[in-house]
């Protein structure tokens, strides 16, 4: 994204419609027939994956990326999951599908999009608005982006119950140093403490590196919480629907 806005590439967006049935088994698999349709001495052979097979997600992964062999674009030695040739980038993460390229290149683009949509059913997105639960925010004349979990900081708020204001004042970290808890916490309030440094800490490594430090010292007490503890992690989800939208 950081070079999508440095050279005001173009982006599209494209979902691959049940994506793991476009998808052909590489090994004999039989079913049940369904309830209703069943026919005496009869079994079904599976020809393509369905969703829940264990091999489903990596002969998926597969067969796209054969596609886009077959469409000129070679596969990224340090990740799978981005192909590319001389103009345009392709990235993918299961069924989303995002073409990167410069303005110039537009034809080119969109003779891959048919092409793509030629041999999966494909939903077209337009421009990149969401990926992997993230939204992006683009100052297009200025050559910046940003990248948001405004949606996911609200549903925190939300799940436990903390103060949902605009307005924070104060550190988001309370400053000094943090004690271990000399009592025993119960079960539930080891529970709850790790259900919110979990989502905590996941905002911090996607999109949020200014509580990767109090992410860090609040998940060094994660099997004995004491109150204290329980309340700073309240105050940084606080901070984090504060300061949710990048607008």
């Amino acid at each position: 994204m950081a070079i999508t806005a440095k050279f005001d590439l173009e982006n599209r967006q494209l979902d691959a419609i049940n994506a793991f049935t476009n998808s052909y088994l590489d090994e004999d698999i039989y079913i049940k027939f369904l309830d209703g349709y069943e026919r005496h001495g009869w079994i079904l052979k599976l020809i393509k994956t369905l969703y829940g097979l264990r091999r489903s997600p990596l002969l998926w992964q597969q067969d796209l990326t054969r596609t886009f062999k077959q469409l000129g674009l070679t596969l990224c030695t340090e990740d799978p999951c981005i192909c590319r040739n001389n103009w345009i980038t392709v990235f993918f993460f299961v069924d989303d599908i995002i073409l990167l390229y410069r303005k110039k290149d537009q034809l080119a683009a969109d003779q891959m999009i048919n092409s793509l949509k030629s041999r999966y059913q494909m939903k077209g997105l337009e421009h990149l608005q969401w990926f992997l639960g993230i939204r992006l925010l683009r100052d297009r004349p200025n050559r910046k982006l940003w990248l948001c979990q405004d949606s996911y900081a609200e549903a925190i708020a939300i799940r436990f119950k903390v103060d949902q204001t605009n307005h924070f004042k104060g550190s988001p970290f309370l400053t000094g140093r943090f004690q271990p808890n000399p009592q025993t916490a119960t079960t539930d309030q080891v529970r709850l403490y790790q259900q919110k440094i979990g989502p905590i800490k996941y905002a911090a490594v996607m999109t949020r590196p200014d509580i990767c430090h109090p992410a860090a010292k609040l998940a060094e007490f994660l099997i004995n919480p004491s109150d204290h503890h329980q309340e700073a992690a309240d105050r940084l989800i606080r901070y984090l629907y504060a300061t949710r939208i990048n607008e």
